[in-house]
């Protein structure tokens, strides 16, 4: 008589060659890891030198941060400045809606401007406020055609901002010849200057999946 361990030695044998066989053929339900998105950075804030100089007419202050990073060491400390902090000659007048932009004239240069073959443009922000903070983030092309997409960052918290381009592609955007990106918080009702901490400006995409050939 079989010692009771010779017994389930042989049981659990019997079931793991059986599980190699359905795994073999791919019935055993087990889902294979999703393949990674493709990435490409357009700006990382690293280079204090290189990376900050967005167009701000003036009336944002950027600069390097060690806090609130998402991607590499540094993050850019973006301080948009009231109307009041002007007085008593606030230009540009009227209506007060300080932006940074990033361009192929700009000293940071939009160096990626076909964004065919790409899903969303993405930025993370964090807003270390105590109140939501609206903004639009704009995409202009080089036929002066632009597409806004209006974004909110949740206060205490990092927002991942991703903007849908074929939405913008809808929107008469072409992708081929992307001219500038800017980002414009709603300062409006704002009492204190906003602040956000801006990381890794990127586009993403589905992984490409090779077409097999026919035999």
């Amino acid at each position: 008589m079989r010692r009771p361990w010779v017994r389930l030695f042989t049981i659990l044998l019997a079931v793991g060659f059986v599980y190699v066989i359905l795994v073999g053929l791919g019935l055993t339900g087990r889902k294979h890891g999703k393949a990674p998105k493709r990435v490409q950075e357009l700006n990382d804030f690293e280079d204090p030198a290189a990376d900050l100089q967005w167009a701000t007419g003036g009336y944002v202050t950027m600069e390097t941060s060690t806090e609130n990073q998402t991607h590499g060491k540094r993050a850019a400390h973006a301080v948009f400045l009231l109307h009041d902090q002007f007085f008593p000659t606030p230009t540009p007048g009227a209506e007060w809606k300080p932006s940074i932009k990033l361009s192929h004239q700009s000293v940071t240069s939009l160096t990626q401007f076909d964004w065919t073959g790409w899903d969303t443009l993405n930025l993370d922000v964090f807003n270390p406020g105590e109140a939501p903070v609206s903004a639009i983030l704009t995409v202009t092309d080089a036929k002066g055609f632009r597409f806004e997409a209006p974004l909110v960052f949740e206060p205490k918290k990092v927002t991942n901002a991703a903007v849908s381009l074929s939405l913008a592609k809808k929107e008469r955007l072409d992708l081929s010849s992307v001219d500038s990106l800017s980002l414009q918080p709603d300062v409006l009702n704002a009492k204190e200057p906003v602040e956000l901490y801006l990381d890794y400006l990127r586009l993403e995409g589905d992984p490409i999946i090779p077409v097999k050939k026919k035999k």
